[in-house]
């Protein structure tokens, strides 16, 4: 007796008919694993949102130049995303302390946190004159910490050898240093600006105080050295410059006894 078989549809099917099916199911599986770290982490995909609204609104003051009031807007908005970004890493940050009532010693463990530095330097700024300079800090910040985000994502979803991801990860691993230098060099800068500011009536004569708290905040950072390591190479070629026999004798006084102001003004 010959034994007949009904042919399934599955053996006719061509196996790369489930190749469609398997894409449909890992993106799907993708897009799971992404909502239940986003639900997972509201305040770092919030965070995410609100830096690139710095991101925009600062290129947007950099691009509208030719309209004045426009860019006032735009600036207080620059830096009002940057105060809600470091608001809520703030809240983040001191959520799990071991002093959550509010005392002295909750405020000195939240005054040496780093987003605790920027919101006051955000807070401070749309205060005086917009000053370009100023938006690096908050934007340099935002397009770095937005980079690590999109990293992290990219990983999760197992992206993580994909071309453009590896790239941007080499990038952001091989400039860390050269951009959070470049940070801290245009803070440093921004403090004898303001004093020519006060005298062409652009700031206000406490501004200074202000931003002296914030630079003496960002010396004694934990998590970031890179004030302290500026202050540093700066004096070392002064001290440079001083020592050359070129140097006129009143450049190397000026050299001297600024450096021992900075010093003697140092937090530490």
């Amino acid at each position: 007796m010959v034994e007949i078989r009904e042919e399934t549809s599955e053996q006719n099917e061509p196996s790369g008919s489930n190749e469609p099916r398997s894409n449909t199911a890992s993106s799907q599986q993708r897009t799971t694993v992404l909502m239940d770290f986003l639900k997972a982490n509201p305040t770092e995909a919030l965070c995410f949102l609100l830096r690139q609204l710095t991101v925009y609104f600062a290129a947007v003051y950099m691009l509208t130049m030719s309209n004045p009031e426009y860019q006032k807007t735009v600036y207080f908005k620059a830096f009002a995303a940057a105060a809600a970004t470091n608001a809520f890493r703030l809240h983040q940050r001191v959520r799990g302390s071991t002093n959550p009532t509010f005392s002295r010693e909750f405020l000195q463990e939240v005054m040496l946190e780093d987003s605790a530095h920027y919101l006051l330097y955000s807070l401070i700024f749309p205060t005086s004159t917009p000053v370009s300079m100023a938006l690096i800090p908050i934007t340099l910040y935002a397009i770095w910490q937005s980079l690590a985000f999109v990293i992290k994502v990219a990983s999760l979803l197992n992206y993580s050898n994909n071309n453009i991801i590896q790239k941007l990860n080499q990038f952001k691993t091989a400039q860390t240093e050269n951009v959070l230098g470049l940070i801290a060099c245009s803070e440093i800068f921004l403090f004898p600006i303001f004093f020519a500011m006060i005298f062409m009536g652009k700031a206000n004569i406490f501004f200074p105080f202000l931003y002296y708290r914030f630079l003496a905040m960002r010396y004694i950072s934990r998590r970031n050295p890179y004030t302290r390591l500026t202050f540093a190479n700066m004096k070392m070629s002064l001290y440079q410059v001083a020592a050359s026999p070129s140097c006129p004798a009143i450049i190397q006084t000026v050299i001297y006894k600024s450096v021992a102001l900075i010093e003697r003004l140092s937090p530490i």
